[in-house]
């Protein structure tokens, strides 16, 4: 389930959305202006922002605006609700930032299915972050795992001068070296092996 900001400054309309979206399970913060939806947002770090554009003060263009400046926060996935239909709001909200537009009023069934159309996003937006991430794990796996196999080479190098100088402190530090920087190769694989059950290819 998501974690769920809901910004209106309606108290009736606000009500209604929360009781609907918390029936579906999920978690949900309320704001009655756009100055406190910001706040909110910044504390509690929603999933998905439900905020009315025409409010006192901080409208909710100027949110949006604000949350895709917050790096910590410009991940959730805002809906603008308006009373004002027409292409120009939808234009308006779109350019702001946001990422869908719903109109009052607007039944249960569509305020629903755009919140599960927002998670089904979210989801995809999480993959390809996790994919970014592996993909930039495989890019370093060579030159770490390079790194190390050269300092295996030049301590398995000191073993040998070890040997042949019968220093067996000095053999002893050479092969612990060794082993430890093997060690490190074989950590830095593991840590670039692709998940359980999937595969790079």
């Amino acid at each position: 389930m998501a974690r769920i900001l809901i910004v209106e400054d309606e108290l009736v309309f606000r009500t209604m959305l929360e009781t609907m979206i918390r029936l579906e399970g999920h978690e949900v913060f309320l704001a009655a202006n756009g100055e406190t939806g910001l706040a909110q947002a910044r504390n509690k770090k929603p999933d998905i922002i439900l905020s009315d554009i025409e409010m006192p003060g901080m409208d909710g263009l100027s949110l949006v605006k604000s949350v895709r400046a917050n790096h910590d926060i410009a991940h959730a996935y805002l809906i603008l609700v308006t009373g004002q239909g027409g292409q120009e709001s939808k234009l308006d909200a779109l350019r702001a930032g946001a990422d869908d537009f719903l109109e009052k009023p607007s039944s249960k069934q569509e305020i629903l299915g755009r919140v599960e159309i927002a998670q089904k996003v979210l989801a995809v937006q999480r993959q390809l972050r996790e994919a970014e991430e592996r993909s930039k794990a495989l890019a370093d796996l060579p030159g770490k795992v390079g790194a190390e196999i050269g300092s295996a080479e030049a301590a398995l190098a000191a073993v040998h001068t070890a040997i042949s100088k019968k220093d067996p402190a000095a053999l002893a530090a050479a092969v612990k070296e060794a082993k430890e920087a093997l060690a490190r190769a074989r950590a830095a694989c593991d840590a670039g092996a692709a998940p359980a059950g999937e595969s790079w290819l």
